[in-house]
């Protein structure tokens, strides 16, 4: 595992060999998890998750980012990014909290999606003055 690397050259933290089988349970991780084999059932949180070309996942996803190359088909929730890699396919919801999706020609993606609302402002704009205060030409400047 400790030679594993991961696109743009990040370091997976852990890896699920294409030998795991899960059904149900929580997984939490930090850092980028690499799963090659069959979860189903599962509630999967933390940071980068990839699935591997061989694999399939079906259940809750929280995540950073998302890669996939095999198959998922969950209702997720990505804070950054989502990549569909060709031969991927995702099924399902998808919450975006971030624009960032990207289907690669060859990838599919078979889902429901929303985006997060753009953050309010916490204090209303000033309302504009209706010409108080202000004099105009030509008006006589008081009495």
């Amino acid at each position: 595992m400790g030679g594993r690397s991961l696109v743009r050259g990040e370091a997976i933290n852990a890896w699920l060999g294409e030998e795991v089988r899960l059904s149900g349970g929580v997984l939490h991780f930090a850092g980028c998890l690499r799963i090659d084999g069959r979860l189903s059932g599962v509630t999967l949180e933390g940071g980068v998750l990839v699935v591997g070309e061989q694999a399939s996942v079906s259940g809750r996803l929280e995540v950073d980012e998302l890669i996939v190359f095999g198959v998922v088909d969950a209702v997720a929730r990505v804070r950054n990014v989502v990549r569909i890699a060709a031969g991927g396919l995702f099924r399902g919801e998808m919450q975006l909290l971030r624009p960032g999706l990207r289907v690669e020609e060859g990838g599919r993606f078979q889902a429901r999606v929303s985006a997060a609302e753009p953050p309010k402002p916490t204090a209303p704009l000033p309302a504009a003055d209706a010409g108080q205060g202000t004099a105009h030409p030509g008006s006589p400047a008081g009495p």
